[in-house]
């Protein structure tokens, strides 16, 4: 039987946000997709790699994803869809709990070292969903979070050297973000969104500020210290109430709601976006 590797062990182990109860049920949940996919997917199957909140340290046991990314050496056709699709089923069936909050990325080897974001969909599972998706202004935040924190739990280890995102990418991709995806959330309205969702808003925001200021992009909590210490403003009791809201003490939401919205609405004017 497959499991996952020493480190990844050793990193749950470290962090002392996670009970041993959360590290096991995690920890069965990641075993069983890396045998099913091992079983699935041969000699295709190289890596599969844990990145976000649980590498960096900012895993929030009530809200965060499990991000993933699983590297194959051919792309993944049709018909391997729907059994990807099947194994996901079969996680959310045997894991509940943990199976809900994996978002899952597929990729060739051969595309993950591209500079450039793959032009060809990749299968993703996000909210229980499996679909297949194209990547979008994300690409080089997520190459970036990988250079810096990724961590390879079965197979290959990453060649990170190949994952290197310069300032200039970071902060291109910080205004397409905030074009393409929060300007429409905002123009839609955001009180129907759940309290989850705009606390994540705001720690998504404070990374943006974060990279278009200085060209680096931390982790979310990194990110909301840096705000906080470098762009006081009117909105630090926003951002505040969310690093709270984390340890479930209270959350501002309307005041929230509209530093995101200034957070869009002030970069995309200054920038006649």
């Amino acid at each position: 039987m497959n499991t996952i590797n020493d480190d990844a062990k050793l990193l749950f182990k470290i962090d002392e946000s996670l009970t041993e109860d959360v590290v096991k049920g995690i920890t069965n949940t990641l075993n069983h997709l890396i045998n099913t996919l091992d079983s699935e997917l041969g000699a295709n199957l190289l890596s599969i790699v844990l990145h976000g909140s649980l590498c960096s340290g900012d895993f929030d046991i009530q809200s965060s994803d499990i991000d993933l990314l699983v590297i194959t050496e051919q792309a993944l056709s049709n018909s391997d869809f729907y059994f990807v699709s099947h194994i996901h089923n079969s996680l959310k069936h045997h894991h509940p709990k943990w199976a809900s909050r994996l978002e899952i990325s597929y990729i060739t080897k051969t595309e993950l070292y591209k500079l450039p974001p793959p032009i060809e969909p990749r299968i993703y599972l996000n909210n229980g969903k499996t679909s297949q998706e194209i990547y979008g202004a994300e690409w080089y935040f997520e190459k970036h979070t990988l250079h810096n924190s990724g961590l390879s739990i079965y197979g290959e280890p990453l060649e990170k050297d190949l994952l290197s995102v310069n300032e200039t990418k970071l902060r291109i991709s910080a205004f397409q973000i905030l074009l393409e995806w929060w300007k429409p959330i905002t123009e839609r309205g955001m009180h129907h969104l759940s309290d989850e969702y705009i606390a994540y808003g705001v720690l998504s925001m404070c990374r943006i500020i974060m990279t278009i200021e200085s060209g680096q992009m931390g982790s979310k909590i990194e990110a909301a210290q840096y705000v906080l210490k470098n762009q006081p403003s009117s909105f630090d009791e926003a951002i505040e109430t969310v690093m709270k809201h984390r340890e479930h003490n209270g959350f501002n939401r309307e005041m929230c709601i509209e530093f995101i919205k200034n957070t869009v609405n002030s970069y995309l004017r200054e920038y006649s976006l």
